[in-house]
């Protein structure tokens, strides 16, 4: 799709723009329509370019202030303490204007962890038939983002919110398609001016948005070649141009009375004053506003989904929108809305005024902020509450060098005959003073006050840190805690303190998030083959907006399928999450060793150790455990396997469970068929015992019988008595 407005920050110069001649122009075949003539010079126009210097003028007025202690926070960062006035005084009596910057220690670790835990984020679909397409996104954006060296773009707008309290990312479109035609980068907080009436952090009760730089006048002319004359007329040379061009904010120049002198004023000698500048330039003014007006909203017809360009503002220059519209598969209702423009302009001349290009209706600058007030929204960093205790730091630690440097004495009127060189050996570690016989001088040294100017700075030190949220705990500096539970205490006290920071920069990872998959459906319209790189290192190649040659429907259409992006709510405080996994650890060591290896898996997920998904999986696959976690926003493939590997499971149960109950079956048998032998061989028994027993009572009656027998024959023998 076509647009007619891009950033001015992007926009390349045409041919022959470096030629400051009027043939370069006109080899390049652009036509230049006479000032008088152009459509840009309308009354209705130049009414609303009036409408757009007045919100200028506010907002440069009611901003002035914030800006210029922004500044100043950036000064304490670089080590820029002392006003010039005051060093002037120190170095008058011989006192060295030392700086030890606390500050920048705390910031930079600060920095450095936003560095160490950048947060990741998922493309989630919003249904079942959009999951591939949200696969398919999340890659794509991958890729976009390391082309463009996202993380470093992030981090640095990350850094202006520490410092001062706003940061700032752009995600717009190029017009170059050599290059990705997507673009994530960095924007300096003192080229953009915001509505000083908007409170919330997404700017959406915003109205508008200013960005302002200084151009080259012949780039300026290339990148509108029909207003050539205009810019002319506005081109600057000299001191204001370098001054603002150099030092980067308008402010800081005595020599602008207001907002409409800034615009206007001109001057023609550089800042010594001894030459004039043959360099012209240009200031030109970007402003993206919100203007009420009507429109078309189109909505698909019954159940029909228009998909990305839903309840979005009907375009009748589009085909596809206008081949829905025809054929009743969508319909149009009329709305008034706050639709988003975009002018740029120099000095009192319109050079370009359009719709927004992007559908999403919203500004393409991110904000990252820090802290804010509640009394006018203005933003400010961690450094605007520990300049105070910084400054008392410096001075105390100046006055106690200079202190322990200097020596003092009092001396009788005629006791010296050349000060000069009293003075000069009072001042040395070896120095030999003469005096005169009789007089008296007395030495003096302040030890004393100079240690209690450095037990205040001790003080001051303490504070910044304290104040910032950056111990020595959070530093791993050795500190009088000395259980694992006190230095955990402290830390998260720290990371309490310096949260904010950090969720705030979640949330704007999440907007400009969101406005990168608006972009990918609006522009990525074309057939488009990315690289992948994955964690291990393994490279991935994912072919977009295809046409499948053997059926010609269309694969991995991303412009088909809605999603959302999410930012995963890692834990950013590192050094908590390395207490909780030692914590862990320990408390495996005290479990049963099956309970211990049932949740081996969740330990190591706790770990910062390379491969630690690898190593989860393997232990996972030891341990028989399937994640069934947030099924629903993982890809298809991953989860076919969860389904697979969820079969599998239950299969090897119902394997186990046969296996289970054959084995009781054939203990069953087993135990009838002993049953039944014991029975045999206890009736076996029984006989023989029964035969035992009659073949007893058998010989017993034998036994019986004989002795009956015997007892008889007895009786026989003896004689009859008389």
């Amino acid at each position: 799709m076509a647009y007619e407005y891009e950033s001015f920050s992007t926009k390349a110069p045409r041919d022959g723009a470096f030629e400051l001649v009027d043939e370069a122009l006109d080899r390049a075949g652009q036509k230049v329509i006479p000032q008088d003539e152009h459509p840009l010079d309308s009354e209705e126009m130049k009414a609303r370019l009036a409408m757009i210097k007045d919100w200028w003028v506010d907002a440069y007025d009611l901003h002035a202030a914030s800006r210029r202690e922004k500044t100043r926070d950036h000064d304490y960062y670089d080590g820029d303490h002392w006003e010039d006035e005051d060093k002037l005084e120190l170095e008058a009596r011989g006192q060295k204007a030392a700086v030890y910057n606390v500050t920048k220690q705390a910031l930079d670790w600060i920095l450095g962890t936003e560095r160490r835990t950048r947060v990741d984020y998922r493309v989630l679909p919003r249904g079942e038939e959009d999951a591939p397409g949200a696969e398919v996104k999340a890659k794509l954006i991958k890729y976009i983002q390391n082309v463009c060296h996202e993380p470093m773009e992030r981090s640095a707008a990350f850094g202006d919110m520490a410092k001062s309290g706003l940061g700032w990312l752009e995600v717009g479109i190029r017009s170059d398609w050599e290059d990705e035609p997507l673009f994530i980068a960095y924007e300096d907080w003192r080229n953009i001016w915001i509505d000083p009436y908007s409170r919330r952090n997404d700017l959406s009760d915003c109205r508008f948005v200013f960005r302002v730089k200084w151009v080259d006048l012949d780039v300026a002319m290339a990148m509108f070649p029909d207003r050539r004359d205009v810019l002319k007329a506005s081109a600057m040379t000299g001191d204001q141009a370098y001054q603002a061009t150099v030092e980067g904010t308008d402010e800081i120049n005595e020599g602008y009375e207001d907002a409409e002198t800034q615009m206007m004023t001109a001057s023609d000698t550089t800042e010594d004053g001894n030459r004039e500048s043959s360099r012209q330039r240009v200031r030109l003014f970007e402003c993206w506003y919100r203007y009420p007006e009507k429109v078309q909203i189109i909505r698909g017809g019954g159940e029909v989904s228009l998909g990305p360009i839903q309840n979005g503002i009907y375009d009748p220059e589009n085909p596809h929108q206008k081949a829905l519209v025809d054929n009743g598969f969508a319909s149009l209702y009329d709305a008034l809305k706050m639709t988003m423009r975009v002018m740029v302009f120099c000095e009192g001349y319109v050079l370009q005024e359009t719709r927004s290009p992007y559908k999403h209706n919203r500004f393409p600058f991110v904000p990252f902020w820090g802290y804010r007030k509640k009394r006018d929204g203005s933003s400010y960093g961690v450094i605007r509450n520990v300049r105070d205790p910084q400054d008392d730091l410096n001075k105390r630690r100046s006055k106690a060098l200079h202190i322990l440097a200097t020596n003092k004495a009092i001396v009788d009127d005629n006791a010296v005959e050349d000060w000069d060189e009293f003075a000069d050996e009072l001042n040395r570690p070896d120095g030999i003073m003469k005096k005169r016989t009789g007089t008296q001088i007395e030495l003096i040294r302040d030890n004393a006050i100079a240690d209690q100017h450095i037990g205040l700075m001790e003080q001051d030190r303490g504070y910044i840190q304290y104040a910032s949220g950056v111990s020595d705990d959070m530093m791993g500096r050795k500190t009088n805690a000395v259980s694992g539970v006190a230095i955990q205490s402290r830390q998260n006290e720290g990371f309490a303190l310096t949260m904010e920071l950090f969720d705030n920069a979640r949330f704007s990872v999440q907007l400009a998030g969101e406005l990168q998959l608006s972009l990918i459906d609006q522009f990525y319209t074309k057939e488009k083959k990315v690289r992948i790189v994955g964690p291990q290192g393994d490279v991935e190649f994912v072919a977009i907006n295809a046409t499948d040659p053997e059926t010609g429907l269309p694969v991995n259409d991303v412009t088909a399928s809605q999603a959302d992006f999410v930012v995963d709510t890692a834990n950013y405080a590192t050094t908590v999450r390395q207490a909780m996994f030692e914590s862990f650890g320990e408390m495996m060591t005290k479990l049963p060793p099956e309970i211990s290896i049932a949740i081996l898996d969740l330990w190591v997920e706790l770990s910062d150790l390379p491969g630690k998904e690898q190593m989860v999986q393997r232990i996972r696959q030891v341990t028989g455990f399937i994640d069934t976690t947030n099924v629903e926003s993982k890809t298809p493939e991953q989860q076919e396997e969860i389904r697979q590997a969820l079969e599998a499971k239950q299969k090897q149960a119902e394997l186990a469970d046969y296996a289970q109950r054959l084995q009781l079956a054939l203990l069953e048998t087993d135990l009838e068929k002993k049953q039944a032998e014991i029975k045999k061989i206890l009736a076996d028994i029984q006989v023989e015992l029964d035969n035992s027993r009659i073949k007893r009572g058998q010989a017993l009656a034998s036994i019986n019988s004989q002795k009956e027998k015997n007892t008889m024959q007895e009786s026989k023998r003896q004689p009859m008595s008389g």
